[in-house]
Order: C-alpha cells, then structure tokens, then sequence
C-alpha cells in the first residue's frame, strides 16, 4: 500500500482501523514495524486506531510513532465516528510537519520521541530527553508548513549539574495556528536525577 504514494511536498496519510492483531502473512510484530518504516519511502504518516479491548498498543504505538503520527484507541462502546471525525479535523490543519528540534549550548540526548510527531492546530508535542552540561542555549524547533521550511527559536538558560549525574529535560512545545500563521512556544523543565539505592 506505501508504494502507491509519490514523495512531494504534500503530506500523506494512512489510517488503520485495527485490533493490531497480526493472524495472516508476518505476524512477528518488530518485523512488521521495521518493514512498514523500510517500506514507507514517501513519508506516509501511519495514524492507527486500535479498536476493541484487546488491541496490540506496542505494535500501533510503534508503527504510529516511526511513521510521524498517533495512535487513537476507541473501545467498542465508544464513538467511532466522533474519534475519526476529530483526527480529520485535527489532520486538515498542519502546523509542523516533519518537525525537528536542535539544542545548542547543552548537549541534548536520549531524546523521546524520536522522531518527532507531526503537529496539528490544537496539538501539543512534549519532548523528553537528558542533557549535559549547563548556561545558555538555543532552542530551534525546525519544520515544514505548505512546502516552506520555518523555524521557531528560543534561547533558555540550563542549570548546570552539581551531581555528576545527567539532569532530565522535558519540553513543552505549544504550537497553534493564528491568522494562518504557525505560531509555537519553547518551554522546558529541567529536574536533576538523583542515585536510587
């Protein structure tokens, strides 16, 4: 199915409605997402909807999330009509595709997830990840909008370590649409790890 997509400046999308349950062809659950990912040349985004009470979330969280997208679970007494409804709207209204975010002045790793989700009007994309050392940096969230590249930039102070451990940092990227222009706020919060005994 991937290969009836052309890679163009236009973003393309897949959504399954699935129990996520593999019974025919290969059902070896890391061959399947590894041969999706090989397979999807055209940077189709796979967005899956685990329907049903016994789905395989590792199986569509992964795919989902290797492939630029979500995942939307709906149990049977659930509406599924409203929840698809709600991924088209939200979908019809790109703010960043293809996001990527770079840290200079710290050295930022680990980072979760890895790749980045798109981000859709509404939506909000919380990165996760370690960082080492301290001071000023720069903060560039980097994506594409109708073709064009843009780029939000904030500059943050990190606190240095006084352990000799990695400190954690999370960041909240809020990114909305305002009178057709991407608009997008850097923050971050950084908590020190501390030894467990």
């Amino acid at each position: 199915m991937l290969s009836l997509f052309e890679k163009n400046d236009h973003p393309h999308y897949i959504i399954s409605l699935t129990d996520g349950q593999p019974t025919i062809g290969e059902t070896d659950t890391l061959t399947i997402i590894s041969d999706a990912s090989n397979a999807n040349t055209s940077d189709v985004r796979i967005f899956s909807f685990g329907v049903g009470y016994d789905v395989n979330t590792f199986l569509l969280d992964r795919l989902s999330q290797e492939n630029h997208a979500t995942t939307i679970y709906v149990t049977p007494d659930e509406n599924l009509e409203g929840a698809i409804s709600s991924l088209y709207s939200k979908i019809a209204s790109p703010v960043l595709i293809s996001p990527v975010i770079k840290v200079d002045g710290v050295k930022a790793y680990d980072t979760y997830p890895n790749p980045l989700p798109d981000v859709f009007r509404g939506s909000q994309l919380l990165l996760a990840g370690c960082y080492q050392g301290g001071g000023g940096a720069t903060i560039t969230l980097s994506g594409k909008v109708g073709g064009k590249t843009i780029s939000f930039v904030a500059k943050r102070a990190f606190p240095a370590l006084t352990l000799h451990l990695p400190s954690m940092l999370t960041f909240f990227l809020a990114c909305g649409q305002a009178a057709r222009s991407p608009i997008c706020s850097i923050n971050y919060v950084s908590t020190e790890r501390t030894k467990s005994y």
